[in-house]
């Protein structure tokens, strides 16, 4: 599957499933991180910046809007 092909599964997620992946992929992306040979790591700035808009979009999932390539 390519990006565009996921990119365009994402978009077509109601807000619920959208908020249920966005925890998965937030865990994803923080167990590859924890993986030494990786030698990637946010910065605490960075990672509680991602949990405040997260919180956000619980908040109001409206506040969402596609994302467009330029």
């Amino acid at each position: 599957m390519s990006v565009d092909q996921i990119e365009e599964q994402i978009r077509q997620l109601t807000a619920s499933d959208l908020s249920r992946f966005t925890e998965w992929f937030g865990q994803y992306l923080a167990d590859r991180v924890s993986s030494p040979e990786l030698g990637w790591q946010e910065l605490a700035d960075q990672i509680a910046e991602l949990d405040r808009r997260l919180a956000e979009f619980k908040a109001d999932p409206a506040l969402a809007t596609p994302f467009s390539n330029p």
